[in-house]
This record gives C-alpha cells, sequence and structure tokens, in this order.
C-alpha cells in the first residue's frame, strides 16, 4: 500500500533533481526521484516506521523539499540541508539528509548503497561516534513502504 504525504512544497520535475544531483555531486536512487516527482518533501499520513534491528519506533516530522519550501514556511530545502550538515563536513557527502523525526534527528539516504539511514544528533558528531549513524532499511521504497499509521495511546 502507497503511503500518501500531505502539505507537501511545489512539485519539481525530473531536470531540477537533476541540477541537484550535480550540485551535491551524486545520484539519487530511482526510487528516491520517482516519489519526490510525486511528493517533494511533505508529511507521511502513516508516519511511523519501526526499526527492527533496534527494536524501536520513531515517528518522522516531515521529509524535506528540494527546490521550494513549504507554503508560506522558511523551513530548509534538502539543497540548503546538504549545506549545513554536508558541506560542512557533519556528515559524509555520501548521505543526504531528507527527512527528520520529531527529536530532530535525520533519516538520510546513501547516494552510494541506497540504504537508508537514522542519523542520532544528539550523540555527539556523527563521523566520531559510529553509534550516531545507524541503518534502517535496505532502500528508499522499503523504508516507506513500511511506515505505518501512528496507534493512538489509551488515555
Amino acid at each position: 500500500m502507497e503511503n500518501s504525504f500531505v502539505n507537501v512544497a511545489k512539485s519539481i520535475t525530473q531536470k531540477e533533481i537533476e541540477e541537484v544531483e550535480s550540485y551535491i555531486g551524486g545520484t539519487f536512487p530511482t526510487e528516491f526521484k520517482e516519489h519526490y516527482i510525486k511528493f517533494n518533501g511533505g508529511f507521511p499520513v502513516n508516519d511511523r516506521y519501526c526499526m527492527q534491528d533496534y527494536d524501536t519506533y520513531t515517528s518522522i516530522n516531515g521529509f524535506i523539499p528540494i527546490k521550494y519550501h513549504y507554503d508560506n514556511n522558511d523551513n530548509w530545502t534538502l539543497e540548503q540541508t546538504f549545506d549545513h550538515f554536508n558541506k560542512k563536513g557533519y556528515l559524509p557527502l555520501y548521505l543526504i539528509a531528507f527527512a527528520s523525526d520529531y527529536g530532530g534527528n535525520k533519516f538520510c539516504i546513501d547516494l552510494r548503497t541506497g540504504d537508508v539511514f537514522l542519523v542520532f544528533m544528539d550523540l555527539g558528531h556523527p563521523q566520531e561516534n559510529p553509534n550516531a549513524i545507524r541503518k534502517i532499511a535496505d532502500n528508499f521504497e522499503s523504508f516507506v513502504n513500511n511506515l505505518e499509521e501512528e496507534e493512538e495511546e489509551d488515555v
């Protein structure tokens, strides 16, 4: 079942994605590009992800849009996020942040392998702490397809 997204940014084209790929010096996996052409950033309706290898869940606070900001919102684009985290050496150049959880941790796509990682921003410099960067999915499609609906907690 395909997950839908709400409050997405302005649509982007294949050409605009290629411009971003040129800017970051890498190529996104095909399924990543297809997803972004359909949903440029936004908030998944099913926003919870089970990290089975770590026996825990995390919830997505939003996907980072490419090129365009959300309506009347100054949140960063994927390119601005790349400038802040990758160009300054905080993240390796091949790990591109595409979403955040509610704690500010970053979901990243590995441009070399297509794997999805969660980078824990509160565990110190990710390149100096191997526990800060954790693989959570074998590819972007698997990651998106395994997002679940947040369960209501009993009060």
